[in-house]
């Protein structure tokens, strides 16, 4: 460099800066071209680096300038000490490299990846954004905010202070509905439309006495599961009767306000923007949220978004790992979507379901639904899984901190390591795969299970395999699970071999 700038620094920032702006230009190269400039200052340079990839900066020449900036000033006015030796690409991608090709160590060690970039990303999504404080939703995000402030601590730049935020789509969703003459319940029904009486006002929060008192005032069989309850004769029944409707308006409002309390705990901040995390898929209880808090911009930041519906419902939400849509999938999309569920259990935490929040001397605190079944899981199986991960994680974090290596390369590393979980896990990671179950806590309120093993028969088998691809591809359930718990040895052969094909020439592994 043509100057005694600090040339430490200079990398650093140069990876915040293709993090943050050049997703598709390395921080090598960044510094390369930096190096080269012949300036006398530092915001020079970085000024000089704006006018270079101006047509790839897709922000204001400003916006850039007072965020790259403040990132320098916050490692110069705190003395951040760093280490050229950590700032060697060979020697980074060569401690990578061996992190992981050492032999797993516990089950679904190569998860740890993919929650690595998924942090990665949403670090410098809320650095880029400016984001002071940011709320992990309860249940997934517990764990999430345990790897965030891992990875944060480890970084040389700004910090943003996290919070975890007992929610959930049941605890939301009452806050969010109109009076009975103008709700038609949509957001319920359009993703489970055959459900009883029964679990339709478990929904809206009726206690088992407030449903029997229901019932005996109407003469309708409330366990019977209705196959499209939006327009039976049963619903019409329940929302004209007197005392249903003035339950049902007393439980929404206080919903919406006991919520807007606890929310209130955190601060007032909240009111104007609003950054939270989830794992995803399609960002309903960010939906909720801005229904209740209607001045208020929520921004919305996922593992993965799954696009099915209307495309304005995306407009603040934002994917850090994958984005998977009928129309448009992309390339990692595709791979990630090939078992969502595996995040969903892996997340888990170690406290139920959020199920509404009562008010307490003043004070408004959330109400846990905790399973015995759900508590069962976490502390035998989950809670061991988790701490394995995190250690991990906490390697690989330290290992690529300052951002100054190949992150393409990287980054399809770890891709592989992911796709080999999908279509090559071990005997011991199916087997307990298959030994999971999940609690769903809105809309059916009902036990699921993963293991889908039966006896299969010859005739059976031989039906599967003529109708090969439609038989792994009609449901969004483990391709390479549904192949193995149906006996079908070959079949799983053939999904990997073609798999690993595909993704190679799409440049994902």
């Amino acid at each position: 460099m043509k100057n005694n700038l600090n040339n430490s620094y200079l990398k650093v920032i140069a990876g915040y800066i293709s993090e943050m702006y050049l997703p598709s230009i390395s921080a090598m190269e960044i510094f390369e071209i930096a190096s080269t400039l012949e300036q006398t200052s530092m915001q020079d340079i970085f000024e000089k680096i704006y006018i270079i990839y101006k047509n790839d900066i897709k922000v204001p020449k400003n916006d850039y300038l007072n965020m790259i900036n403040k990132i320098y000033f916050y490692l110069a006015d705190n003395n951040i000490s760093v280490f050229e030796e950590d700032l060697d690409n060979k020697k980074v991608l060569s401690l990578i490299n061996n992190e992981i090709r050492q032999k797993d160590c516990y089950l679904f060690e190569k998860i740890t990846y993919p929650l690595f970039l998924f942090t990665k990303n949403l670090y410098f999504e809320l650095i880029k954004n400016g984001a002071q404080k940011v709320y992990f939703f309860s249940r997934e995000g517990q764990f999430m905010k345990k790897i965030f402030e891992a990875f944060q601590e480890q970084m040389c730049g700004p910090k943003v202070k996290t919070e975890y935020l007992y929610v959930s789509r049941a605890s939301t969703f009452l806050g969010t509905l109109n009076s009975i003459d103008k709700e038609n319940f949509q957001a319920l029904f359009n993703q489970y439309p055959k459900m009883s009486i029964k679990t339709f006002l478990q929904n809206l929060d009726f206690t088992d006495d407030e449903i029997t008192n229901l019932n005996k005032k109407i003469d309708l069989d409330f366990c019977l599961k209705i196959e499209n309850i939006q327009k039976s004769e049963a619903l019409k029944k329940v929302k004209s009767d007197k005392t249903f409707v003035e339950l049902y308006n007393t439980k929404r409002k206080n919903a919406k306000n006991s919520f807007i309390k606890y929310l209130s705990s955190f601060g007032e901040d909240y009111q104007k923007e609003l950054y939270v995390v989830d794992v995803g898929w399609k960002g309903t209880i960010q939906n909720n949220l801005q229904k209740i808090l209607t001045k208020t911009k929520i921004h919305g930041y996922y593992l993965g978004l799954v696009h099915y519906d209307k495309i304005e419902d995306y407009e603040f939400k934002n994917s850090c790992l994958f984005e998977y849509s009928i129309e448009n999938k992309t390339n990692n999309g595709i791979l990630y979507n090939s078992n969502r569920s595996i995040f969903e259990v892996l997340l888990s935490a170690d406290h139920g379901s959020t199920k509404n929040y009562e008010i307490h001397n003043d004070k408004a605190v959330p109400v846990l639904n905790n399973q015995v079944k759900e508590q069962e899981l976490y502390v035998e199986k989950i809670k061991p899984i988790q701490e394995n991960i995190y250690e991990k994680f906490v390697k690989i974090s330290e290992i690529l901190k300052y951002g100054y290596f190949d992150k393409m390369y990287v980054e399809k590393l770890m891709n592989k390591q992911f796709f080999k979980l999908m279509f090559k896990p071990s005997k011991a990671e199916v087997n307990e795969y298959n030994s999971f179950y999940h609690f769903e806590n809105f809309g059916v309120m009902n036990y699921s299970r993963f293991n889908t093993a039966k006896k299969v028969t010859l005739k059976q088998k031989i039906k599967n395999y003529r109708h090969f691809r439609t038989f792994i591809q009609n449901d969004d359930s483990w391709q390479y699970l549904k192949l193995h718990n149906n006996k079908m040895v070959l079949g799983k052969i053939v999904l990997y071999f073609y798999k690993k094909a595909r993704f190679k020439k799409m440049g994902v592994i």
